[in-house]
């Protein structure tokens, strides 16, 4: 028998609708400006085609090298980064998800004091220096490379699975490594998509942490790349001379289609993640959710 649509269902679709078009239309927007006229754009009359049609500011992008380098620079961080984050993560969350684990409740203690107290930007930083890590990617891969968010994602969802199994591999003489890789981790694939997603979205997204701890332009990232030209991009459009005027009022290139033509390419990476993890995303989220 058909489901009738109440409604209720009806008023819940229109506000869903309304949620997903404010989400995207901003999105959207950008790429569309990035294939406009930087004085259509300037007048505002650039909303959901572009006008003025041009590929220059994709042309400026792929002619700098340093654009290849920040990409080269965010994609290794993320890769790294994300396998430790996710080894670490999980081999402490299925650690503390075991009462035998000794003195179990002082080191789960001392992990959640991390999460709200922090040594502050100043010492940080002084032992970033003295252990040579400042201006290098490892600072980068390195920081935050135990999320503790995670390993009690990871302990909630270790806790779930059924001890019945563990229980027959001890019988058959299997160790503590060979039952977390060989039998926990296939299990896992859920939760595996899940903080994968987590860790490569917050390693792409590294900007403070990019400013502070790096400066050379071989150690630029995406964001910090994204950074400078659109702060380029502003001072140009400030400075009032006659070359910069006539650069903004030209139909197929200046400013503003510079811009939307960076922060359009250097979100697309990140956005291209979603669909090949979703249906694992969304169930990890859901089991991970349900017990502590």
């Amino acid at each position: 028998m058909k489901k009738k649509t109440g409604l209720f269902d009806i008023i819940n679709g229109v506000i869903l609708t309304i949620v997903c078009i404010s989400m995207l239309y901003p999105f959207l927007n950008a790429i569309v400006k990035s294939f406009s006229g930087n004085s259509e754009i300037m007048r505002g009359n650039v909303y959901l085609w572009p006008k003025g049609f041009t590929l220059s500011g994709y042309i400026e992008l792929f002619n700098d090298p340093l654009f290849f380098t920040s990409l080269k620079n965010s994609l290794y961080i993320v890769l790294v980064g994300t396998f430790i984050r996710l080894v670490v993560s999980l081999m402490a969350g299925y650690a503390f998800s075991k009462d035998r684990l000794k003195y179990r409740k002082i080191l789960f203690f001392l992990f959640i004091f991390t999460m709200f107290f922090g040594g502050g930007i100043v010492p940080t930083f002084i032992i970033i220096n003295k252990l040579g890590l400042y201006d290098t990617l490892w600072v980068l891969i390195l920081m935050g490379s135990m999320p503790v968010y995670h390993m009690i994602l990871a302990m909630s969802f270790f806790k779930q699975l059924p001890s019945a199994v563990e229980e027959a591999a001890f019988v058959d003489g299997a160790s503590f490594m060979q039952i977390f890789i060989k039998i926990i981790l296939p299990m896992s694939k859920p939760l595996i998509a899940t903080l994968t997603i987590f860790n490569a979205v917050a390693l792409y997204n590294l900007f403070m942490q990019a400013v502070i701890f790096t400066q050379s332009p071989q150690n630029f990232v995406m964001q910090t790349y994204v950074r400078l030209k659109v702060f380029a991009a502003e001072a140009a459009a400030g400075t009032g001379d006659m070359q910069t005027i006539a650069l903004i009022d030209a139909e197929d290139s200046g400013t503003e289609t510079l811009k939307m033509a960076v922060l359009s390419l250097s979100s697309i990476p990140i956005v291209l993640v979603y669909p090949f993890f979703q249906r694992f995303f969304i169930k990890g989220v859901t089991l991970g959710a349900v017990k502590s």
